[in-house]
C-alpha cells in the first residue's frame, strides 16, 4: 500500500490511526490538531503542522479508506457479538434466537452479494437447514411448555374444586347437625349468607 506524501505519513502507526478515527467520528481539523495524543505527537515529530489540506489528502488516501472499511466490519461484528450476549443474558425467547439467527443469515448473503462473491448453495443450504432445524426445536419446545402449562392450571383448578367440595360437606354436615339441634331456618339462612352460599 502506498503511503500519502504529507505531514500525517511522517507520524507513527498509531497517531495515523487516531487521525484516521477522529476524521470518521466526523471530528473537525481544528479538534483534531487539539487532540491531546495527536498535538503531543506533532510536538514530538519537530512541530509538524497539520492543514486542511493534508487531512483532504489524507482522507482520500487508501490508508484512511481501509482504515474505514476495517472499522466498519469490526464494528459490525461487535454489534453481532453484543446482540448474541445480550439475548443469552436476557434469557429471551425461541423466537429471538430465531430472529438473531435469521437476521446472521440475511448478513452472510448481503455481504456476499456486497463484496461480489458468488452465493454458494452448499453454504446456503447448510445454514438454512441449520435454521429449519432450529425452528422445528423452537416450535416443538413452545408445544411442549403450552402442554406443561396447561397439565399445572388443571391440576391447580382439581385442587381448588376438592377443597370446594370439601367445604361444600362440612357446611351441609354443619346445616344438617343445625337442624337435629334445632337451628331454626331463620338461623340456618343467616349463617348460610355470613358464609356466602347465598
Amino acid at each position: 500500500m502506498a503511503r500519502q506524501r504529507n505531514n500525517i505519513s511522517r507520524l507513527p502507526l498509531s497517531i495515523r490511526a487516531r487521525i484516521a478515527e477522529l476524521l470518521d467520528d466526523g471530528a473537525t481539523y481544528d479538534d483534531i490538531r487539539s487532540d491531546e495524543v495527536v498535538s503531543t505527537a506533532l510536538g514530538e515529530a519537530g512541530g509538524l503542522a497539520l492543514h486542511s489540506s493534508t487531512f483532504g489528502a489524507y482522507r482520500e488516501s487508501s490508508e484512511y479508506q481501509e482504515f474505514c472499511r476495517t472499522r466498519r466490519r469490526f464494528g459490525d461484528e461487535i454489534e453481532r457479538r453484543r446482540m448474541a450476549a445480550y439475548v443469552v443474558d436476557s434469557d429471551k425467547s425461541a423466537d429471538d434466537l430465531a430472529r438473531i439467527a435469521n437476521y446472521e443469515l440475511l448478513r452472510i448473503v448481503l455481504q456476499k452479494l456486497e463484496d461480489g462473491e458468488a452465493l454458494e448453495p452448499k453454504e446456503l443450504r447448510s445454514v438454512s437447514g441449520a435454521l429449519a432445524a432450529y425452528e422445528r426445536n423452537r416450535i416443538a419446545e413452545a408445544k411442549e411448555d403450552a402442554r406443561r402449562e396447561a397439565g399445572e392450571k388443571e391440576s391447580e383448578y382439581r385442587s381448588r374444586i376438592a377443597d370446594l367440595e370439601s367445604k361444600i360437606s362440612e357446611l351441609t354436615a354443619a346445616a344438617n347437625e343445625g337442624k337435629e339441634k334445632g337451628i331454626s331456618e331463620e338461623t340456618l339462612k343467616m349463617i348460610e349468607e355470613k358464609i356466602g352460599l347465598m
